[in-house]
Order: structure tokens, then sequence, then C-alpha cells
């Protein structure tokens, strides 16, 4: 069954960090791939992930690398 969840990366500091997807596992598509959290923001950004829906469930887990 597709179903899209919201994840949401926050940085707790008071400096800009950049952020990346290392690892999208087959089925799941990200609204954002990358960005920077920054005062323009509030330090956040929220993700949309959305799995197709397709395969028996299982995946690896998706990896976000901040720095």
């Amino acid at each position: 069954m597709p179903e899209t969840k919201t994840l949401t990366v926050i940085q707790y500091g008071a400096s800009p960090l950049r952020w990346s997807a290392e690892q999208v596992p087959a089925g799941l598509r990200l609204s954002h791939a990358e960005g920077t959290l920054d005062a323009n923001g509030g330090y956040e950004q929220r993700i949309a992930v959305s799995y197709d829906g397709k395969g028996d469930g299982t995946m690896p887990g998706l990896q976000l690398r901040c720095g």
C-alpha cells in the first residue's frame, strides 16, 4: 500500500548545517534530497518520504548525512 510520511530534520545549534540523503532505498521517494538547516527555515526542514507500496515491506533504512 503506497504511503507518505513526513520526516523533520532539525539543527539544534545556531549555525547553518548542510544535509543530504546518502542512501535512498528502491521504492522510496524524497521531496528533497539535500538542503541547509539555517535561520531562514528555523533550523529545520520537513521532507516528505513516499513509499510506492511495492515489495514485501522490508528494505534497508534511509540514510541522511549532516555536516
